[in-house]
């Protein structure tokens, strides 16, 4: 079963600082926040000002989803948008180089390849400034009616939500995959998409059929205030399977009117940053559960061992090529 996700393209820009850096800038920890790609040089100029190290690598939460599924040695395909640019150019190299079909690539003549500023907080804890550019030109394409044809199931992510057309577009794309009877996945990626775009979250929600989200995104989703109540407001809503993760305690599967606890059974070596670790949670889940049919406690298991390789790792993309597929032959 081959997955196309549609979602940002960006450069991650990653630096570790201080916890006074985020409330000198207003920045709540663990959120993202959204700002115009003009901003980039007067915020990477702050940084570099701290005198800290500054690290450039290809991201995205759907694009690192795919990349995983790749790695694992599944099929995957993604298409953003992305500058007629140098940090264009460096992305799509990148995502290839994993063997995701980049076929399905837009390019945006004139817009700047976006960028997500990364800041890692001494807890290992990252929040998130995000400068769209050229994924903020995000709109409905003729183009997505074959894509969505040349694949077996459609996931979509929270970020792109904040463009402009980022709703219309995932609209349009979840309608078209609904009329050609693919599976409909959907990763919220931030409690702030919840909140401040929840018309549409809840929209794409209910036509979800496979839900990937955390534990601050399902309390947004069901305005609970607890776990307990969140997981049971969602399976109520019947999903063909919905997947809750909860950082060290591990994820919840929603399926067939069952909560399953999946604890995480290998903790990571070290933790660097968490930067990643959800969307290669994501990856490892749906290689399992989509691609090798795997029961969904199984296909977690996967998705924990991706996530703990992840947290050791400075980027949200494994080091090597071959890394996941050689943690999966030892599982």
């Amino acid at each position: 079963m081959k997955i196309l996700a549609l979602g940002n393209a960006v450069i991650d820009v990653t630096a570790n600082i201080g916890d006074d850096f985020l409330d000198t800038h207003e920045i709540k920890k663990g959120l993202c926040y959204e700002s115009h790609i003009s901003e980039v040089p007067k915020y990477l100029d702050l940084i570099k000002a701290l005198g800290v190290d500054v690290s450039y690598s290809a991201g995205g939460s759907a694009a690192n989803t795919m990349v995983c599924i790749a790695a694992l040695g599944g099929e995957s395909s993604f298409s953003g948008f992305i500058g007629d640019d140098q940090d264009g150019t460096f992305f799509m190299d990148s995502i290839a180089l994993y063997n995701v079909d980049t076929s399905n690539m837009i390019i945006r003549s004139g817009d700047e390849t976006g960028k997500i500023f990364i800041l890692v907080t001494p807890d290992c804890q990252r929040s998130f400034m995000s400068f769209h550019g050229a994924s903020a030109t995000a709109q409905p394409e003729h183009a997505h009616i074959d894509m969505i044809a040349e694949n077996d199931a459609l996931y979509i992510e929270g970020f792109s939500l904040y463009s402009p057309q980022g709703y219309p577009m995932y609209k349009a794309a979840a309608d078209q995959a609904k009329a050609q009877g693919k599976l409909l996945i959907f990763n919220p990626c931030d409690a702030n998409v919840v909140e401040e775009k929840n018309t549409a979250v809840m929209d794409l929600l209910n036509r979800t059929d496979i839900l990937i989200a955390n534990r601050l995104e399902a309390l947004a989703m069901t305005k609970t205030d607890n776990l307990e109540a969140a997981l049971a407001a969602l399976q109520a809503m019947n999903k063909k399977c919905s997947v809750i993760t909860d950082s060290a305690n591990g994820a919840y599967i929603l399926e067939n009117g069952s909560i399953t606890h999946c604890p995480i059974e290998r903790e990571p070596e070290r933790i660097v940053n968490d930067n990643g670790a959800g969307d290669n949670f994501a990856g490892g889940f749906l290689y399992g559960y989509l691609q090798r049919n795997m029961p969904a406690k199984e296909a977690a298991r996967i998705g924990h061992l991706c996530a703990g390789y992840i947290l050791a790792q400075t980027a949200s993309r494994p080091a090597q090529k071959d890394d996941l597929k050689n943690l999966l032959s030892a599982l």
